[in-house]
């Protein structure tokens, strides 16, 4: 199964924009910490997810993130 097609190729306007995922993204890094749980790979999205955003990407569907990151569109980025 191809995975770049199961997420629709991060179509624009998707029904759940990656500035939504990263507001989830980060109320979940609040509990872990407040849990003093260990979540590395959560942590890792928060600055993934930030970067995307903050490249003009937070009303995109949280999936075009696939494309962003296959695309190296991130390459040179200092997080």
């Amino acid at each position: 199964m191809d995975v770049i097609a199961c997420v629709g190729l991060g179509n624009m306007g998707g029904p759940f924009a990656a500035s939504l995922m990263l507001k989830d993204l980060r109320l979940a890094k609040e509990a872990a910490l407040a849990a003093n749980a260990t979540t590395p790979l959560g942590f890792a999205a928060v600055d993934v997810y930030s970067l995307f955003a903050d490249s003009g990407h937070g009303g995109d569907d949280f999936s075009a993130i696939v494309r962003y990151l296959r695309d190296g569109a991130h390459a040179g980025a200092t997080d």
